[in-house]
């Protein structure tokens, strides 16, 4: 061993040096009487007990003053109180590998061997040997040392059903205090901890009560941001940014429809073809998309309070809100209420830990309109917050439009036609008012036609269960039949209404563009 120069070693026990090549215990309390190596000092010179020999990967971290739990008796239900032994002081964590030529054996022999010829009294020992929660180990051990944590000291994984050993030790230095040691090895693995009873040192921190006045500048905000917003992009007009917040994604779109959420989603109801087990709130018409960035420093918790105040004093119904997994559900962060519930595959759900708070809300707007807004906040470095509005307006139709003359000449030719004006309410066979042209187009076609029979055919996309796509179908084209009779003046034995459901899809149903060419009725020559 190497003695750095400038260190005075206190005390080394005579018994010390009388050690092995393989492993050297060296105790050796410091006093540092050159400041400049106290680095060097604290990471290689104060060393306890070095690694093995030629055991490789080394690792080590070292804290001033930390708590540890380490087991000094068998520990199961009966006995984990009285045999966790709780110390504190500094404390040195360290973990390595034996060379394949070491076994685990050889290790702990010698390991055990020097403990006691350097002044340890071994508190406690176990092997596991094939099952650790059937030997003298117990069977609550597990729960002490499975764990990476060193917040609380133990820095080890080594925590196996089989091939595990403990050793819990301590040493009676000079100055009556002590040093413990916790020791687990699995095959060549080896963790180890050290800590070293010493003063606690309270004077790191000083609170100045007596002269505290905070004043309205000291409690003002944070600083003002300066990050610039997305390239064309601007706040909703219904409602401002959080100060001091920038726009980091905007999108808007012309039409969307999508289903927010109203209660809690489990991980377990949000599954392909599952959506129908959950409570969610059909919104359709324009939608604008925005993420903004919170300034660094404000929690989510602040920007919650402040959006859900401003909700409720400018006249919107709060329909939801929710804070954390343990309110909203473990499948909310997996749930995006538009890219999994939606027709617009742009919309997006950018919140995802744990701590994620959710708020929907509606606005009663003119014209019997509603304005829908969504929210999900998200703590982080920068704190996320996604805001989604959808004002509802009815769907622009006409832009494409299919003639009784073109209705014949695909039937002649094909013998059928799509028919894409024709609209329904969300999950209903209710049919729209802009439906109007596209049937009279096909009134004129029959009028036009005196001999021409048709199946009227109702087709969905592949959204939800088979047996509730067919049976909407059905409807629907029962729908269009009553319609084109009662309306129109057409005789009922001209037409059939059949439904299909998404069993005869013209594209895919994993693209938007696809299921809307699904959604159709069709009419099919008898």
């Amino acid at each position: 061993m190497v003695i750095s120069k400038g260190v005075l070693y206190e005390w080394i026990p005579a018994t010390i040096k009388n050690y092995s090549h393989k492993l050297i215990l060296s105790v050796i309390p410091i006093i540092l009487l050159n400041s400049g190596l106290l680095g060097a000092a604290n990471q290689s010179s104060r060393v306890l007990i070095p690694h093995y020999e030629k055991s490789k990967k080394h690792y080590e971290d070292i804290f001033d003053y930390i708590d540890l739990e380490i087991p000094v008796g068998k520990i199961d239900e009966s006995t984990s109180a009285k045999n966790i032994l709780k110390i504190e002081g500094k404390g040195v964590f360290t973990s390595y590998l034996l060379t394949d030529k070491t076994s685990q054996f050889e290790f702990l022999k010698t390991y055990r061997h020097h403990l006691e010829k350097s002044d340890f009294e071994i508190l406690f020992e176990c092997d596991s040997g094939k099952d650790i929660r059937y030997s003298n180990c117990g069977a609550e051990m597990l729960k002490l040392v499975n764990s990476r944590r060193t917040f609380r000291g133990l820095y080890s994984n080594c925590a196996d059903y089989k091939n595990t050993s403990l050793i819990s030790a301590v040493l009676t230095r000079k100055d009556k205090r002590k040093t413990y040691l916790f020791m687990c090895s699995q095959d060549n693995k080896v963790f180890q901890s050290i800590i070293e009873e010493k003063s606690f040192d309270y004077s790191r921190l000083k609170i100045n009560s007596q002269d505290y006045n905070p004043t309205k500048e000291s409690l003002s905000g944070l600083i003002e941001q300066k990050k610039q917003d997305e390239k064309n992009s601007k706040d909703h007009s219904v409602i401002s940014r959080y100060k001091g917040s920038y726009i980091r994604s905007y999108h808007v779109r012309d039409f969307v429809r999508a289903f927010l959420p109203i209660e809690a989603i489990k991980y377990s109801q949000i599954g392909i073809g599952e959506r129908e087990r959950l409570k969610l709130l059909p919104a359709s018409g324009k939608g604008t998309f925005i993420e903004y960035r919170a300034e660094d420093g404000t929690s989510q918790y602040q920007i919650e309070k402040n959006y859900l105040q401003a909700l409720k004093k400018n006249n919107f119904d709060i329909l939801y809100h929710c804070s954390g997994e343990k309110d909203c559900g473990d499948g909310m962060n997996d749930y995006s209420p538009f890219a999994r519930g939606s027709d617009d595959k742009n919309a997006w759900f950018s919140c995802r830990s744990s701590s994620t708070a959710v708020i929907t809300a509606r606005l009663k707007v003119t014209n019997n309109r509603n304005l829908y807004l969504f929210y999900c906040f998200e703590s982080a470095t920068w704190p996320r917050i996604s805001q989604t509005v959808i004002e509802e307006k009815v769907i622009q139709t006409g832009l494409v439009t299919v003639t009784a003359d073109e209705m014949k000449k695909s039937i002649e030719s094909k013998g059928k036609i799509s028919i894409y004006g024709i609209h329904f309410n969300t999950d209903s066979a209710k049919i729209k008012d802009e439906s109007k042209m596209a049937l009279s187009e096909i009134a004129k076609l029959l009028k036009s036609n005196p001999k021409l029979k048709l199946y009227v055919v109702g087709h969905t996309d592949s959204q939800g269960k088979e047996v509730y796509n067919q049976n909407l179908s059905q409807s629907r084209a029962q729908s269009v039949v009553k319609a084109l009779t009662e309306q129109y003046g057409i005789a009922k034995n001209r037409l059939l209404a059949r439904g299909v459901g998404a069993l005869v899809p013209v594209s895919t149903n994993q693209a938007n563009e696809g299921r809307q060419l699904n959604r159709r009725v069709e009419l099919v020559e008898i």
